[in-house]
């Protein structure tokens, strides 16, 4: 079992500024439309999320793995 805790964080920021691009919040908190707007997720998550299953697959290394996490704490 591959400790996978890293890229889940990382897909989960991303998925989350995704789906905030297209149902923001008020000052408030509350949403601002009352009904949900679908949206699609961005190049930079499904990027994420193809290390992940490269990585649980065994396709890329360990070091690859670590390397696209660093990479991205470091620019985000």
């Amino acid at each position: 079992m591959k400790n996978t805790n890293a890229i889940d964080k990382i897909i989960a920021e991303c998925a989350m500024k995704d789906y905030l691009a297209f149902n923001p919040r008020k000052k408030d908190g509350k949403p601002k439309y009352k009904k949900h707007r679908p949206y699609t997720l961005s190049s930079e998550t499904n990027a994420a999320r193809a290390v992940r299953a490269d990585y649980v697959a065994n396709r890329i290394s360990e070091n690859e793995y670590k390397a696209f996490c660093l990479r991205y704490n470091l620019t985000h």
